[in-house]
């Protein structure tokens, strides 16, 4: 008796996951500023290469090598930034500081996969659903809002004996705030430098016109109890004050 067919397993880790979360790390990667595109194309090949020694064999362990390569380049990226000789020193502390906590998250994420792959890989499971359409993407909201705009009337002819052509008239504002009046500018002004007045103190004039602050005598509260007299609590008298 021949045993029933068996179906093939679905691929727990099929091509198009794998290459987008693949690209998803090698964009993730910090880049120089002084690099060549040849030194970008070799960062992205080891990135690469440290996911497939991971050895990734679904999903879930591919967001997780992933994570483990982009993180160990962000390391190695604030260790370069803290090596700087220019660099102020509590800049090279803030960058040592981010490359020990991206290390304890590497050290989490490598846990977190080596126990993954002490079990079998996991199956994708069908989920009771189809893979949603893209949204359409809604239109600029300028080009909504914004009004066309008409063409401005041609201003009059200036006439002999009398001044230039006036021009268009200013479109009113919106949103209930226009500009201030040269009155109502005035009036601020005017209130803002009796603000200022008042907070300086009076002043008195000299021969030569300048203002010149008063000088207020400097008054020192006297003491309530006369020289040699003792107060509750204070042990032995008073010394003796010499007058200013």
């Amino acid at each position: 008796m021949n045993p029933p067919p068996t179906q093939p397993q679905p691929d727990p880790l099929d091509t198009v996951s794998l290459a987008i979360i693949i690209r998803a790390a090698t964009d993730a990667i910090p880049r120089h500023p002084d690099a060549s595109v040849e030194e970008k194309a070799a960062r992205r090949r080891a990135a690469f290469t440290m996911i497939s020694t991971l050895r990734p064999r679904d999903v879930m362990e591919a967001m997780l090598a992933a994570r483990i390569t982009a993180v160990h380049f962000h390391i190695m990226d604030d260790l370069r930034c803290a090596a700087e000789a220019d660099l102020a020193p509590n800049l090279k502390l803030r960058h040592r500081r981010s490359a020990i906590g991206l290390t304890r998250m590497r050290e989490a994420a490598e846990r977190a996969l080596f126990r993954l792959q002490t079990f079998p890989a996991r199956q994708p499971a069908a989920l009771p659903t189809s893979i949603p359409a893209e949204r359409a993407q809604p239109a600029p909201a300028a080009a909504l809002s914004a009004p066309a705009r008409q063409a401005a009337p041609a201003s009059r002819p200036a006439v002999a004996g009398q001044g230039p052509a006036a021009g268009p008239a200013p479109r009113p504002t919106t949103g209930g705030l226009g500009a201030p009046t040269p009155a109502e500018i005035e009036q601020l002004v005017t209130e803002a430098e009796a603000l200022l007045d008042a907070r300086a103190g009076p002043v008195a004039g000299d021969a030569a016109g300048r203002h010149t602050p008063v000088r207020r005598p400097c008054r020192v509260p006297r003491l309530a109890c006369s020289p040699g007299r003792t107060m509750p609590g204070w042990r032995g008298s008073l010394p003796k004050l010499r007058p200013f």
